[in-house]
């Protein structure tokens, strides 16, 4: 019986997924705007519950982790950071009971996430100096050349020397607008591009990542 249900369940999976992408595909083609949006209402919301999902096996995960071992500091940290972080944000955007003295969510997001956000920023920074410098004495070339010889003229340029003057204005400019902007666009298209593929994969399907 249990061969049974496995050999039926896969096809069945595969006739479910192939039928709900030529469907959504139809309503791009077709008038069918109220189906689409129902069908996408019914994704956020399997979305949504499996945001839910993750957070509780988040929680659960660090939370054995902690009474296993006492030294799990990291774990701890996280675990109180994402209680505190709900509780206040629960009461003060959802309840009238939250006081007005006390520090709400934007001033966690202000003085926490911000500041944690800079540290990581700066630590990258540091990285990149120390990897440019390996790669100009381990494998010198003109990729690695060209490669420390941006990242010296960004970090210039992204200097309060650098802002002040026009000329780092300019460079910071066509490196974040223009060299930045056109890699940006390239690894998105290209993100497109195996989106597309893969879709047409599963909608012909070649692979079944939902099982069977």
């Amino acid at each position: 019986m249990k061969k049974f249900i496995s050999n039926f369940r896969a096809p069945l999976g595969m006739i479910f997924a192939i039928s709900a992408g030529l469907i959504m595909l139809m309503t791009y083609v077709l008038p069918l705007d109220g189906l689409r949006a129902i069908i996408l209402n019914i994704v956020m919301i399997g979305a949504a519950a499996a945001l839910v999902i993750g957070v509780f096996n988040l929680l659960a995960v660090h939370v054995k982790r902690v009474e296993e071992d006492n030294k799990a500091l990291g774990s701890l940290v996280l675990i109180l950071a994402l209680v505190i972080t709900f509780v206040v944000t629960l009461l003060q955007e959802y309840t009238g009971f939250y006081p007005d003295w006390l520090p709400g969510s934007d001033w966690l997001l202000t003085y926490i996430q911000v500041p944690v956000e800079s540290a990581l920023m700066g630590v990258m920074a540091v990285t990149l100096v120390y990897a440019a410098a390996r790669i100009v004495t381990q494998r010198p070339s003109i990729f690695s050349m060209i490669f420390v010889l941006t990242l010296l003229v960004t970090m210039i340029a992204s200097t309060q020397f650098g802002m002040d003057s026009n000329l780092g204005q300019s460079v910071q400019t066509f490196i974040s607008h223009g060299l930045a902007s056109g890699g940006a666009r390239g690894i998105i298209i290209g993100v497109a591009l195996g989106t597309i593929a893969t879709g047409l994969r599963i909608l012909m399907g070649f692979d079944r990542p939902y099982g069977g």
